[in-house]
Parts: structure tokens; sequence; C-alpha cells
């Protein structure tokens, strides 16, 4: 049986929507949170957590 929120679930970070979050920073500075970015995950760390996604009409 297929999950209805497996689609939800977003499993890889787009690397055109990686933004720094400060103006003044330096190269090691934005390598250590690409590679912190690209960590970043969706997915539930339970089985009983879910992730919604909000509908925008």
């Amino acid at each position: 049986m297929l999950s209805p929120f497996s689609r939800m679930v977003q499993y890889e970070n787009l690397l055109e929507d990686f933004a720094m979050p400060y103006s003044v920073f330096g190269s090691i500075d934005r390598e250590n949170l690409l590679e912190k970015y690209k960590k970043l995950s969706n997915k539930p760390t339970h089985y009983l957590e879910t992730r919604y996604q909000h509908w925008q009409w």
C-alpha cells in the first residue's frame, strides 16, 4: 500500500534555493553552511510523525 504522504516529503534540497543567512561571509562559511543545507531533510523522524503540505488557494 502506498502512503498518501509519501509524495509530500521532499528528499532533496535544490542548490538554487540556498541563501546565506547574512550578507558578509567568507568562502569557508559558505562551504560549511552549504554542506549543512545539503544534509537537511523533511523526512519524518518517527513513524507517527507526518508532514503536511499547506495548500494555498
